[in-house]
C-alpha cells in the first residue's frame, strides 16, 4: 500500500469525554483503487459503539471495547488500531483483519523513505503495515445481531510463550496426546492440567456473551495438544485451552460456540462455530 493515499480524510469522534492525559483518538479513512483502510488510537478515553445492543455499530470502536474486555494486559498499551479488508465497501459479514500497532503517539517513527531514519520501537513498524502485526493481529467476523461473530488472535502477544512447546510437538510425529500434555507440563505454564480451576476464575465469560452472543459452559474445559501436517507443508503444532457454549438466540442446529485459551497466561485465542 502506497504511503500517500489518493485522499485522506480524518473523522473527530463524535462523542465527548474526558481526555485527561490521554492521547486525542481520531479514525484517519484512507482510500486507495482497491484498498479502505481505518485507523484509530488505542486505549484511552473509551468511547462506546454508536448504538446500544447493537443495532448500528462502528466496528473499531467494538473491537477496542471488546479487547479492553478480554486483555485487561492491554489498557496499558498506546497505539493503533488498523482495519484492513479487500474493497471499498464493508458489508457486514466479511472477515476483517485488524492490526494492534502499539507506536505511542509523537513516537518520532518516520513513514516513507526518510534517509537515515532512526529504527522503529519494537513492535512498532509504521502506520502502513506490509503484513500482519507482529505484536497483535486479528480476524474478526462482524454480525448483526452481535457484533462479533467469529474471532482469532495471533501475534506475540497471544502466541509468544506457546511457540516453544508448539515446535517441540511438532518435531515429534510420534507422540501420543498424553506425551504431548506431559511435554506442556515441562513447560511450566501457569494454567495447565492441573490448573484447571484457577483458569476458569478469569475467562472473561461477560464481555464473550455480550458482545459475540456465545455462552460458554465453564464445565466443559478441556485442555488439549495437537498436531496436524498435511505434505508438502511443514507440520503446525499448538496447546489450547477449549470450551464449548451455545450461541444465544440462534437456531438449534446451528448454536455451537468453543473459545480456545493459551495455558501460559490464559489468554484469548479465538471464538468461532465450530
Amino acid at each position: 500500500m502506497p504511503l500517500i493515499a489518493t485522499s485522506l480524510k480524518i473523522l473527530w469522534p463524535t462523542r465527548l469525554c474526558d481526555w485527561g492525559n490521554s492521547p486525542m483518538r481520531v479514525r484517519a479513512i484512507i482510500r486507495d483503487s482497491s484498498l479502505l483502510v481505518l485507523a484509530s488510537l488505542l486505549f484511552g478515553c473509551v468511547l462506546r459503539p454508536q448504538d446500544e445492543r447493537w443495532g448500528s455499530y462502528d466496528r473499531l470502536l467494538v473491537t477496542q471495547s471488546f479487547l479492553n474486555s478480554v486483555y485487561p494486559e492491554l489498557k496499558g498499551v498506546n497505539g493503533l488500531l488498523i482495519l484492513r479488508t479487500e474493497g471499498i465497501h464493508f458489508g457486514m459479514g466479511w472477515m476483517n483483519e485488524i492490526d494492534v500497532i502499539s507506536c505511542d503517539t509523537g513516537s518520532g517513527v518516520y513513514g516513507g523513505n526518510v534517509p537515515s531514519s532512526p529504527a522503529p520501537p519494537p513492535y512498532c513498524s509504521g502506520l502502513y503495515p506490509s503484513g500482519p502485526s507482529d505484536f497483535l493481529s486479528l480476524e474478526i467476523l462482524f454480525s448483526k445481531m452481535y457484533p462479533i461473530r467469529d474471532f482469532s488472535a495471533g501475534g506475540s502477544f497471544v502466541r509468544s510463550r506457546a511457540m516453544g512447546i508448539s515446535d517441540e510437538i511438532a518435531k515429534h510425529p510420534e507422540w501420543s496426546q498424553e506425551q504431548r500434555i506431559d511435554a506442556l507440563k515441562h513447560a511450566n505454564p501457569k494454567f495447565g492440567p492441573e490448573n484447571k480451576q484457577e483458569l476458569l476464575r478469569i475467562i472473561p465469560l461477560d464481555a464473550i456473551r455480550n458482545f459475540t452472543g456465545c455462552s460458554l459452559q465453564l464445565t466443559t474445559a478441556a485442555l488439549s495438544a495437537w498436531r496436524y501436517e498435511t505434505p508438502p507443508d511443514s507440520p503446525t503444532a499448538g496447546v489450547a485451552w477449549r470450551i464449548s457454549g451455545r450461541y444465544l438466540n440462534a437456531p438449534r442446529n446451528h448454536n455451537f460456540c468453543s473459545a480456545a485459551f493459551e495455558p501460559f497466561d490464559g489468554r484469548l485465542l479465538s471464538i468461532t462455530d465450530h
